[in-house]
């Protein structure tokens, strides 16, 4: 089975490099980069980006860090660009909630309000929420639930292990290269089973070398520490995780 990165930002790169990591993950055996729009101009950088890679899906959203420059009329034309660009999306994300960056009450109060119009949208156009909740994990995990979001990937999440048991058993976890050199995560994949597990890279963030560049193909990585740490063979786990995958994207893979 192939890899899979649900989750990273090819736009953070140089075209020349965008080039060079999407040829290195191929021949890696990555066959599905999830690229996450986070405003208006990497929203578009990433439908082009899809266009122009077969292996790159496109996964348009807002990020709640950004939220201060975020008018309401910004925040409702992008509503309807994902609306309109529904069948070229295979995600609604990143979207959620970010209380580490943002501490005003009244702007973590519009992060909430968006991210309700988020899932929502979600809902209506049938496909996957991504979802960032940084500081925010139990806020996060209330107003998905209160907002009856259905198929959910938690992005890289931070939060305290104990709201493990308030996580919807539909919802999946999409783990980061970071992994290697983070007991958290470590933690985190020792507590879940591996039917809620997916492989992200938050590219070319949370690598798993200190002071490099995070690339796609590091996917590889995060499936064999999953392996150490249930005891299973990397090939079983990476055939499970291709399987996640098409789980929780069934409804959305048009090509």
């Amino acid at each position: 089975m192939p890899f899979v990165d649900v989750h990273c930002h090819l736009d953070q790169f140089e075209d020349k490099e965008v080039r060079e990591i999407i040829k290195e993950s191929e021949e890696r055996r990555v066959k599905v980069i999830i690229n996450n729009g986070v405003d208006k101009e990497t929203n578009r950088k990433t439908l082009e980006l899809s266009r122009k890679f077969k292996i790159v899906k496109a996964a348009l959203g807002l990020h709640p860090e950004f939220i201060e420059r975020f008018s309401d009329e910004y925040i409702k034309d992008e509503l309807e660009f994902i609306r309109k660009n529904k069948s070229k999306i295979i995600a609604v994300g990143e979207v959620g909630l970010d209380f580490y960056w943002i501490k005003d009450e009244a702007l973590r109060k519009k992060q909430e309000s968006m991210f309700r119009e988020f899932i929502q949208i979600s809902k209506e156009i049938n496909k996957p929420l991504i979802v960032h909740s940084r500081g925010a994990e139990r806020k996060a995990i209330e107003i998905l639930k209160e907002e009856k979001a259905e198929s959910v990937v938690m992005h890289s999440f931070g939060g305290k292990l104990k709201l493990l048991k308030e996580i919807d058993e539909m919802w999946m976890f999409s783990i980061p290269p970071i992994i290697v050199r983070s007991s958290h995560f470590q933690e985190l994949v020792k507590r879940l089973p591996l039917n809620k597990l997916l492989t992200e890279t938050d590219s070319p963030f949370l690598g798993p070398f200190r002071g490099e560049k995070n690339k796609p193909y590091n996917v590889a990585l995060t499936v064999d520490e999953i392996a150490k740490l249930k005891g299973l063979n990397a090939k079983e786990v990476e055939n499970n995780l291709f399987m996640n995958y098409l789980k929780m994207f069934r409804k959305t893979l048009t090509r």
